[in-house]
């Protein structure tokens, strides 16, 4: 499972082994500066230009 995202503000989900999207953001994220996935693949934390730091959590 990888988490990416560019100019388009959707962090999106995907299976890294398939290439398949499995997931993306209902809110916009323009400004991440950073994106971790945590090890158990649900969760995804990001940084953004306007200090947050916000945790995503991914319902497969």
């Amino acid at each position: 499972v990888s988490c990416a995202w560019d100019e388009d503000p959707t962090l999106r989900l995907w299976d890294a082994a398939s290439g398949k999207q499995l997931g993306a953001s209902e809110e916009r994220t323009e400004g991440l500066l950073s994106i971790a996935m945590l090890p158990d693949g649900r969760h995804v934390l990001t940084t953004g230009k306007d200090g947050a730091v916000r945790l995503w959590r991914w319902e497969r």
